[in-house]
């Protein structure tokens, strides 16, 4: 479980610490069928990998990287197609807000880490949020309408949609694009699972 801590001290679930709530039917047959050791390997190096391509994705968003016509120098070899996928989308028109910002919701205690807010090409503005596993998770838009809302508060720009760019480890280069615009919908629904962590889980939260 991760913890935010809020400007006047209090300790808050993250986003992702509150979606655990959510039972995971899929997950839990796989984890029944490959068994726990076996599934705590691969999620960590599932979760090692896509550490890897966050950051350098962040990178890239950021401007600290200078691709050139051979490609991006410096860059681990296995990184450089999710990269420069990530690159060939980014330089298409969006610019970049904001990257890897600690968002904070006081008033209804949580808070997490957005990946991006960008200005898309069009003109609208979108939460944006990387994903590297086979599958974009069930709760995933409700994990995105929690950092729109809480981006918000915390002085960013509401943004218009919420988008997930889906970079699959096990096809390098590929970039889907995902688009989520029902937000009350999805707001309603994090907002029922963040009272029952409250609910039941509150007593691991020590102030």
């Amino acid at each position: 479980m991760r913890l935010y801590t809020l400007p006047d001290g209090t300790k808050v679930p993250s986003v992702t610490s509150i979606l655990d709530v959510v039972n995971k039917p899929a997950l839990n047959a796989w984890r029944a069928r490959v068994g726990n050791a076996k599934a705590d390997q691969i999620s960590r190096e599932s979760a090692e990998f896509g550490t890897r391509v966050h950051v350098a994705c962040e990178w890239i968003a950021n401007g600290e990287f200078t691709y050139t016509a051979t490609g991006e120098l410096g860059l681990d070899d296995d990184l450089r197609p999710f990269a420069d996928a990530f690159h060939t989308w980014l330089r298409d028109g969006q610019e970049v807000i904001a990257t890897e910002r600690t968002v904070k919701h006081s008033r209804l205690r949580y808070a997490g880490t957005l990946d991006l807010l960008v200005k898309l090409a069009d003109g609208r503005t979108a939460t944006v949020d990387l994903k590297t596993g086979k599958q974009v998770s069930e709760v995933t838009p409700l994990q995105l309408e929690a950092y729109r809302r809480a981006g918000h508060e915390s002085g960013l720009p509401l943004a218009d949609t919420r988008l997930v760019l889906h970079l699959p480890r096990d096809r390098p280069g590929h970039l889907e694009v995902i688009e989520y615009n029902d937000h009350d919908r999805d707001w309603r629904a994090f907002l029922a699972c963040l009272a029952l962590w409250w609910r039941f889980r509150a007593s691991e939260v020590a102030n």
